[in-house]
């Protein structure tokens, strides 16, 4: 908080949630890079994670941040440059709900099939 007041990006917190640009609302994000040589290689990153707001809190804890850790804390400024793989803005916030994915529906019809394991239920 500065004498401005709150901060529009952090709520005065010094952390904002930003988002992967693929991100479809799940823990992680899984995408394809192709290297030099033409080898295409799957990457996975997180969905989601925090970063330093541009406010002065947000900077005192990125001066203040060792550098091996600051290295993968990105900056809210370096992300509304889009020098990140990073959005500011909830990208499914925007979406019509899609149709799932052939990966989601198999991990709901297994989660399905184990939901007895942990919650018996009696049919009468």
């Amino acid at each position: 908080m500065d004498a401005q007041g709150k901060c529009e990006h952090c709520g005065g917190m010094g952390l904002v949630t930003v988002y992967h640009r693929f991100y479809e609302g799940s823990q992680d994000v899984y995408y394809e890079h192709t290297g030099r040589g033409g080898e295409v290689r799957t990457i996975k990153a997180a969905g989601t994670v925090a970063a330093h707001c541009m406010c002065r809190l947000g900077e005192w804890m990125r001066d203040n941040t060792e550098e091996k850790i600051r290295e993968r804390i990105p900056s809210l400024i370096d992300v509304l440059a889009r020098r990140t793989n990073y959005q500011a803005t909830d990208p499914t916030e925007d979406m019509d709900m899609a149709e799932p994915t052939e990966a989601a529906r198999v991990f709901l019809a297994r989660w399905k099939r184990g939901l007895p394991r942990y919650f018996p239920v009696e049919v009468s």
